[in-house]
């Protein structure tokens, strides 16, 4: 299940990268003030976890919810650290709502990772 979470935190955090220099690029060629970079900012990371649930959800094959809120809380952790090392900033008021909304997003990835990789058979 560790080595499953960690495939699924590394695709979520690819994910986030993505989303983000899209978001960035969008930015810059549109005339948005500074006040849309933390809202883009929440839904690239919202983006990141349900990615992230739902790869580690697809490869494990079982127990979607329960890997899925670990890939978005371990996801939320590395993100509040690396941004509380760079910015030197300190924990917001945000923050406890980034981790709720990254968590559950985590989870409906991974629920949504272990319906797709379940087999059905058509009546």
């Amino acid at each position: 299940m560790v080595r499953y979470s960690a495939i699924g935190i590394a695709i979520g955090s690819a994910a986030v990268i993505v989303s983000m220099l899209i978001c960035a690029f969008i930015l810059t060629l549109s005339d948005f003030n500074e006040t849309v970079a933390e809202p883009m900012s929440n839904i690239c990371l919202c983006i990141g976890a349900f990615v992230g649930g739902l790869f580690a959800a697809l490869l494990h094959k079982s127990k979607g919810m329960i890997i899925g809120i670990c890939v978005g809380f371990i996801m939320f952790l590395i993100i509040t650290v690396v941004s509380l090392i760079v910015s030197g900033g300190g924990i917001t008021l945000n923050t406890p709502l980034r981790l709720v909304i990254m968590s559950i997003l985590g989870a409906v990835g991974g629920i949504v990772g272990v319906n797709r990789s379940a087999k059905r058979k058509m009546i």
